[in-house]
């Protein structure tokens, strides 16, 4: 992802999806973490939900974007992911 070529929303979106598979948390600081959550806490089956979200989109769309993250186990990292559920 780059800004040039995807916009600012785009690289934002994508490091929050990285965050919510467990990824990158040690870019943000332990408080902001724990501020964020408490502030909008997940609810119960954040992640199931979450994981079937991204295989329908990649079975809507077989070439795009959700169907390589499927082909490649990000449902299964978002349901391992540290943050609670």
């Amino acid at each position: 992802m780059r800004v040039e070529r995807d916009g600012a929303t785009g690289c934002y979106v994508q490091a929050g999806a990285l965050i919510d598979a467990g990824l990158r948390l040690s870019d943000i600081a332990p408080r902001n973490r724990t501020a964020v959550l408490a502030r909008y806490p997940r609810g119960p089956g954040f992640k199931a939900e979450l994981a079937a979200m991204i295989r329908n989109e990649a079975h809507a769309v077989p070439g795009g974007r959700f169907a390589l993250l499927a082909r490649m186990g990000f449902p299964l990292l978002v349901r391992v992911a540290p943050l609670r559920d």
